[in-house]
């Protein structure tokens, strides 16, 4: 049984010598969606165009355990909100922007870190798990009239947020970095007649294109 316990503490030595104990995170970010966006047809009016993200925003945190010099692994949540922009056409072409949606994920993080213990080293993060959605002014994005009105709907679903970059710092650090937030999908919707004064909402689009952030963050 001695040499049991004795080969288990050999084994496992290097990780003990190399464990960091409990390490919390703090990140902001913030980015727009590349490309082009959609397009949706309005009754009696010109299309509106180019709907997407110009602006998403907002903060994670993560706490867990650094288990070696290279690795981290821990439990977050967050938050962040979409500033949408949507080019309507009536007698003048303008460019209209609403926040519509708020997403709460909640995810286990994965991290790996060339060597914490360099004051200036790349990491690489992952962060997957699930978020809810919900939309601010029942998610109205352009308005023509009472029965031209489209909503645009955030949607639950999977959180997938990878990222790369640099952390500065021994004890506690700053980490600067890009990430690629996947989990943006919206549903957009408009008002039809059924009939007279009888109109319902039906989808008439939808798109899951994710955003390019810039994340600035501290761990301690």
């Amino acid at each position: 049984m001695k040499k049991i316990f004795l080969i288990i503490a050999i084994l496992t030595m290097p990780f003990a010598a190399s464990a960091q104990g409990f390490r919390g995170f703090i990140d902001i970010f913030g980015g727009n969606q590349l490309g082009g966006g959609i397009d949706i047809p309005v009754p009696n009016y010109d299309n509106v165009t180019n709907i997407k993200n110009d602006l998403a925003f907002g903060l994670n945190v993560t706490g867990g355990y650094q288990i070696t010099n290279f690795l981290f692994a821990g439990v977050g949540f967050g938050g962040y909100t979409t500033i949408t922009g949507a080019t309507t056409h009536d007698y003048y072409t303008e460019r209209e922007r609403e926040f519509h949606s708020f997403y709460f994920p909640f995810f286990a993080d994965v991290r790996w870190t060339l060597d914490i213990e360099r004051k200036i080293t790349p990491f690489v993060d992952m962060k997957i798990g699930y978020q809810f959605a919900f939309e601010i002014n029942e998610g109205s994005l352009t308005y023509y009239d009472s029965y031209r009105e489209i909503y645009a709907k955030g949607k639950n679903g999977v959180y997938f947020m990878p990222s790369v970059g640099v952390r500065f710092g021994k004890a506690s650090g700053f980490n600067l970095g890009i990430a690629y937030n996947s989990s943006i999908g919206t549903r957009f919707l408009q008002n039809y007649e059924v009939s007279a004064d009888n109109y319902e909402l039906r989808e008439v689009a939808k798109t899951n294109k994710g955003v390019f952030m810039i994340t600035f963050g501290a761990d301690f």
